[in-house]
């Protein structure tokens, strides 16, 4: 295996990392708007065996952008991807859920409800004839 592109999701953003042989490298942080630069920085060139996707922290629509990249990049590589709880920290154990996994779409898991909408007051008029 080529190692595994691990998305971490995190209060400041996704930390992008490659895991290969059960060593994790330090990662870099994305920030809005870049994951997929600094993916394909992390990547060098060369594709990984697996994808996993760390959720359950960091803010909603980070943990959205990681989702949705994980799967997009699954479907477009044609290769397994995984959602890996809050404080799992097994690298080696990871590589071996990957190389077992025939998944291919990993769920969200969010740390609480989304704060994206408020309601709206709708402003009304009536029309005279």
């Amino acid at each position: 295996m080529c190692g595994i592109l691990f998305l971490a999701c995190e209060d400041a953003g996704i930390r992008v990392r490659m895991v290969i042989g059960g060593v994790a490298t330090r990662g870099r942080l994305a920030k809005r708007g870049g994951l997929l630069s600094v993916i394909d920085s992390a990547l060098d060139g060369v594709l990984p065996g697996g994808i996993a996707v760390r959720v359950g922290v960091g803010r909603f629509s980070d943990t959205r952008a990681a989702i949705a990249t994980a799967n997009a990049l699954s479907f477009a590589w044609n290769m397994p991807v995984i959602a890996i709880p809050v404080g799992y920290n097994g690298w080696k154990k990871m590589e071996e859920l990957i190389v077992r996994s025939k998944k291919r779409y990993a769920a969200a898991a969010y740390s609480g409800a989304p704060h994206i909408t408020r309601k709206q007051q709708l402003n009304t008029f009536s029309v005279q004839s």
